[in-house]
C-alpha cells in the first residue's frame, strides 16, 4: 500500500541519517548513510502525488463535490508555506548555534559544527520519523476501493436519471 511505502521511506530515512552516528567522522559511513537516505525519499516521492490525487475522490465521496483544482492549489501553497517556514528555521536554528555566514569565514566554532551536525543527524531522523508517525493515521489506502465503488456507483445512477 502507499502508506507501507511511505512508512519504509521513513524508516530508511530515519536510518540513514542515524547510521551517521557510528562514525561521524568516515566517509564510506556518510556515504552510506546518504545513500540510505536518498533510498527512503524514493518511495516518498512515488507515493506523495498519488496520495494527494486520492483526496480528491475521497472530497467527492464525502461531499458530493470534486475539487481538484482546489486541492492542488491547497497543496501547492502548503508546500511553498512548509520550504519557506523550514528554510528560516534552519537559518535561525544555525544563527542560534553560532554559524558564521559573513564572506570571508572560513573556520566555524565548535557549537556551529555540531549544530551543523544534529540538523544532519538528528534533524534529518526526526522528518523520517515524522512520516512514519503521520503514516500511522493514514487509512485512506484501506477506504479506498470502498469509495471508489462508491462514486462508480452514484455515477451510474446518475446517468440513468438523465
Amino acid at each position: 500500500s502507499k502508506r507501507s511505502w511511505a512508512m519504509l521511506g521513513g524508516a530508511l530515512i530515519a536510518a540513514g541519517s542515524l547510521i551517521v552516528v557510528l562514525n561521524p567522522t568516515s566517509i564510506p559511513v556518510i556515504w552510506a548513510g546518504s545513500f540510505l537516505l536518498g533510498l527512503g525519499t524514493a518511495p516518498i516521492y512515488t507515493v506523495m502525488f498519488t496520495m494527494i490525487t486520492d483526496t480528491i475522490e475521497y472530497g467527492q465521496w464525502k461531499t458530493g463535490l470534486r475539487t481538484p483544482g482546489a486541492i492542488q492549489s491547497a497543496v501547492t501553497s502548503g508546500q511553498k508555506f512548509g520550504q519557506g517556514v523550514g528554510s528560516a528555521m534552519i537559518g535561525f536554528i544555525m544563527q542560534a548555534g553560532g554559524y558564521r555566514s559573513e564572506a570571508g569565514v572560513t573556520v566555524q566554532s565548535q557549537q556551529a559544527i555540531d549544530t551543523i551536525y544534529n540538523l544532519f543527524v538528528y534533524g534529518v531522523a526526526l522528518i523520517g520519523i515524522g512520516i512514519i508517525v503521520l503514516m500511522v493515521f493514514y487509512h485512506l489506502d484501506k477506504q479506498y476501493p470502498q469509495i471508489m465503488k462508491e462514486l462508480l456507483e452514484r455515477e451510474a445512477k446518475s446517468k440513468k436519471a438523465v
